[in-house]
C-alpha cells in the first residue's frame, strides 16, 4: 500500500517526525514501527518505483539524521544507507544528504570512534552513489573535525574508505579559498598520511597538476598536497611524475598538447607539466631542474631533480648537483656523492657542499636549519672521507686527485660550520682525528685549502685551531710558494 499510496509512506514517515519532536517521552515503538515499514518498501520497490520512493523519504531522513532524538536519527541512519544501496539519487539529494549528516557529527568532531559511526553513513552514501565530487562547503566543516584523521584510521581497519577519501581530496584540490595555508596543510597532513591514500595518488596527482597548470594564481594548499604526497608517499608520487613525464615525452609529434595520460588529462603539454611542477614542488626534490629548453637540447626529457640526480648522462648528473647547490639541500647531495663514479660529477658534488658551507658570499645558502644537526654534519664529512678513500688506487686515480683535494677542502670549512661560536662539542672532538689524515692526504696543497685551513686555525674550537695552524704551517713548508 505505501508503494502505491505515497501519502502512507509519508504518514508513517510523519508520525516519527512528531515521536522524535516530541522530546519529553519515549517513542521507541514509534521509531521501530517506522524502520520496519520504510525497510519493508525498499525491499519491496521496484525499480521503476524508486525514484518515485526516494523523493519521498528523502526530506524525512535529511530531518532524520540531523535529529536531537537519538532513535529517530539511528533509524533514518539505517534507512539512509539501505536506501542509497537500492536506489539512485540525484545529485542534489545526495548532496543534501550528505551535508546533513557531515552537520549532525558535530557532537562527536572531537570524539574519534563516536565521529567514525557518523562518518561510516557518509562512506557507505558515497560508495554506493559513485560520489566522484563534494560540496566545498562540506569538506571546510569536515576539516574542523578534531578527530578526523582518528576515526578515518578506525575505519579504514574494517572498510575501504577509498571511496569517501577520494572525492575529500578531490574537493580540497579544487576549493579555491576558505580555509587558511594552516588548515590546509593539517588536513593534507590528516589524509594523506593514512596507508589508504597511497592508491590515490596516481589518480589525484594528474588532476594536481592540471589544476596548477590551468590556474593563473595557484592557490598555495596545490603546493601542499604535492609535498605532503611526497613525504608520506614517496615512491608513489616519484613513479606517477615518471608516468606523466613519459607519457608527455614519448609524443614528440604533438608538441603542444598531449591527450594521452590517462583519462580525463584535459591535454597536458610539455612546458605546462614543467610549470607545474615547479610551482608545486618548491621545497620539494622533485623541483624542476635548470631551464627546460637547455634540458631539452641535452637529453630531451622533462627531468625531475630527484629523477635528474640519478640520470644516466653525467652532464645531467652535473647539472643536478648545481641544482642542489642552490637548494641547499646537503642530505641530497650526500647521497648523491655516495653512489657517484664520475669523477667530473663528483667534483661538481662536492663543490656543491662548498656552496651550502659558504664557499662565497654570493652563493652562500643558509646553513641554519641543516648545518645545525652535528649528525647532518658528520654524515657530509663522511661522504667527503668516502670521496677521498674511494679512489687511491686503480687506473682511473689520477682523475680524481682533483675530487680529493677540492674533498680535503670541504672536511675543513664543514669542521669549521659545526664548531659554531662555541667550543664544547664533543662530536667534534671524535671527528677530529678521523678526518685530519684525509685532510693532510696530498702534500702540495692549493691556494684554496690553505685559505681553508687558516679559517679552521681562526675557529672557536681549540682542538680545530691547533690542527687548523700546524696543517697551515705543513703545507706551507711542502709548498714554499704559497704566500699566507
Amino acid at each position: 500500500a505505501c508503494i502505491k499510496d505515497p501519502a502512507i509512506l509519508q504518514l508513517v514517515c510523519e508520525i516519527a517526525q512528531r515521536a522524535a519532536n516530541d522530546g519529553g517521552r519515549q517513542h521507541s515503538v514509534a521509531f521501530s514501527f517506522y524502520s520496519a515499514i520504510v525497510s519493508e518498501v525498499l525491499l519491496e520497490a521496484k525499480t521503476p518505483q524508486r525514484p518515485k520512493v526516494a523523493r519521498v523519504l528523502t526530506p524525512f531522513l535529511i530531518r532524520g539524521v540531523n535529529s536531537t532524538s537519538g532513535g529517530f536519527q539511528a533509524a533514518s541512519r539505517l534507512l539512509l544507507a539501505h536506501l542509497s544501496d537500492r536506489s539512485s539519487l540525484d545529485t542534489q539529494a545526495v548532496s543534501l544528504l550528505l551535508s546533513s549528516i557531515v552537520d549532525s557529527c558535530s557532537p562527536d568532531k572531537d570524539n574519534p570512534r563516536g565521529l567514525s559511526r557518523r562518518l561510516m553513513t557518509v562512506l557507505s552514501l558515497c560508495h554506493s552513489q559513485a560520489v566522484k565530487n563534494l560540496p566545498a562547503a562540506l569538506v571546510r566543516n569536515l576539516t574542523e573535525f578534531s578527530g578526523l584523521s582518528e576515526s578515518l584510521q578506525i575505519l579504514s581497519e574494517k572498510y575501504d574508505i577509498l571511496p569517501l577519501l577520494s572525492p575529500v581530496i578531490g574537493a580540497l584540490c579544487e576549493m579555491k579559498g576558505g580555509l587558511t595555508v594552516e588548515d590546509h596543510a593539517k588536513v593534507a597532513n590528516d589524509l594523506l598520511r593514512l596507508p589508504t591514500a597511497e592508491r590515490l595518488i596516481s589518480t589525484f596527482l594528474p588532476i594536481l597538476i592540471i589544476q596548477t597548470q590551468s590556474t593563473p594564481n595557484p592557490p598555495p594548499f596545490l603546493g601542499i598536497l604535492f609535498q605532503t604526497c611526497n613525504d608520506f608517499h614517496p615512491m608513489a608520487t616519484t613513479q606517477t611524475l615518471e608516468t606523466l613525464r613519459r607519457s608527455v615525452n614519448e609524443n614528440p609529434g604533438i608538441p603542444e598538447k598531449n591527450p594521452g595520460i590517462g583519462e580525463g588529462s584535459l591535454g597536458l603539454d610539455r612546458v605546462g607539466l614543467g610549470r607545474a611542477l615547479g610551482i608545486l614542488a618548491k621545497g620539494t626534490r622533485h623541483e624542476i631542474l635548470g631551464d627546460l629548453e637547455n634540458l631539452k637540447k641535452i637529453s630531451g626529457d622533462l627531468l625531475t631533480l630527484s629523477t635528474a640526480s640519478e640520470h644516466r648522462d653525467p652532464e645531467i648528473r652535473r647539472k643536478a648537483a648545481e641544482a642542489l647547490a642552490l637548494k641547499g639541500d646537503i642530505e641530497a647531495i650526500s647521497a648523491c656523492l655516495s653512489r657517484e663514479e664520475n669523477p667530473k660529477v663528483a667534483f661538481a658534488l662536492v663543490k656543491a657542499f662548498r656552496v651550502c658551507l659558504g664557499d662565497s658570499t654570493e652563493s652562500r645558502v643558509c646553513l641554519g636549519d641543516s648545518m645545525e644537526s652535528h649528525k647532518v654534519g658528520g654524515g657530509v664529512i663522511m661522504a667527503l672521507i668516502g670521496v677521498i678513500e674511494r679512489r687511491k688506487k686503480g687506473s682511473r686515480w689520477r682523475k680524481w686527485i682533483k675530487v680529493r683535494k677540492k674533498a680535503a677542502e670541504a672536511i675543513c670549512v664543514a669542521l669549521t660550520e659545526m664548531s659554531g661560536d662555541s667550543g664544547d662539542h664533543p662530536e667534534i672532538d671524535s671527528l677530529i682525528p678521523t678526518v685530519l689524515p684525509y685532510v693532510n692526504f696530498h702534500p702540495k696543497a692549493s691556494k684554496g685549502s690553505l685559505a681553508c685551513l687558516k679559517a679552521a686555525a681562526k675557529a672557536p674550537h681549540p682542538l680545530l685551531q691547533a690542527a687548523g695552524s700546524s696543517l697551515k704551517l705543513a703545507k706551507k713548508a711542502a709548498n714554499p710558494s704559497l704566500s699566507t
